[in-house]
């Protein structure tokens, strides 16, 4: 825990799903997202019931979020919105998605490694990364090698730095 200042309120959401609650992630096969995902991921790799299951429950857990930010935009905020996500996962797909309807966010997200290398992944892939690549307004890498396999795998993207941990 830290001390914040007094107009800060600190949120805390939980990142897991529950285990009731990811039959629920179903619902992504109505979202054309999905089915973008799908066609540009079995282009590139052989689909498995793993990848499936991580594209079905990281759109479901990007929406979730995307809902808990609409309610604080609507409670907080008429202005433009910036918007951060640490790493490249779940929570940057949600800012990708809030941004493409929301036109006065602005959305930026830093990389580090296991948020861009898929090999390091369970199942060779990591989710909806050409998606949060079209939509941001910066990615951060951490080192040049990680820009450089981001542009060859995802595409060249908007407004790719580089900012080392530590500067």
């Amino acid at each position: 825990n830290r001390a914040v200042p007094e107009n800060v309120t600190p949120l805390r959401r939980p990142y897991e799903l529950p285990k009731n609650e990811k039959w629920k992630a179903l619902s992504s096969l109505m979202k054309i997202v999905f089915w973008k995902e799908l066609w540009w991921v079995s282009k590139r790799k052989k689909l498995s019931k793993g990848i499936l299951n991580t594209m079905l429950i990281s759109l479901y857990k990007a929406e979730k979020t995307k809902a808990f930010l609409n309610d604080l935009a609507e409670k907080y905020s008429k202005d433009t919105i910036y918007a951060y996500s640490y790493w490249s996962n779940d929570n940057a797909l949600a800012l990708a998605l809030w941004k493409n309807k929301q036109k006065n966010i602005k959305a930026v997200c830093r990389t580090h490694g296991w948020d861009i290398y898929e090999e390091r992944s369970d199942f060779n892939y990591l989710p909806y990364r050409h998606t949060i690549g079209h939509y941001f307004d910066g990615i951060y890498f951490i080192s040049e090698q990680g820009k450089n396999y981001w542009q060859e795998k995802y595409g060249k993207g908007r407004n790719l730095s580089i900012s080392r941990l530590g500067t």
